[in-house]
């Protein structure tokens, strides 16, 4: 059960990343138009780059035998971000006592 049930999660974590890289090349003058009014350079090579990497990484994904190495690495980088995010303009001195005297 445990098996069917990780095979499950992993193919629709890689559906998360086939369908929307698929749809690039689908429907691509809608996503150029779309890069383009948010003011991107190199549109066409950027769009071709992320729809082969969203592809290319969900069938990565779907053979990924180390799956919980991979939700668990994701759920770290995912707490940094939020620590990150919580000490942006905080300052990063360090009061140094100098306790010689």
């Amino acid at each position: 059960m445990k098996a069917t049930l990780l095979n499950v999660g992993r193919s629709l974590l890689a559906l998360y990343f086939f369908l929307p890289g698929i749809m690039k090349f689908i429907d691509w003058d809608r996503h150029v138009a779309l890069m383009e009014t948010h003011g991107m350079i190199m549109v066409p090579v950027l769009l071709a780059l992320a729809g082969v990497l969203q592809v290319g990484a969900s069938i990565c994904l779907l053979m990924n035998h180390e799956m919980q190495n991979f939700v668990k690495n994701l759920g770290i980088f995912a707490g940094l971000l939020l620590l990150g995010a919580m000490n942006i303009g905080k300052s990063s001195e360090v009061n140094i006592v100098d306790d010689t005297a």
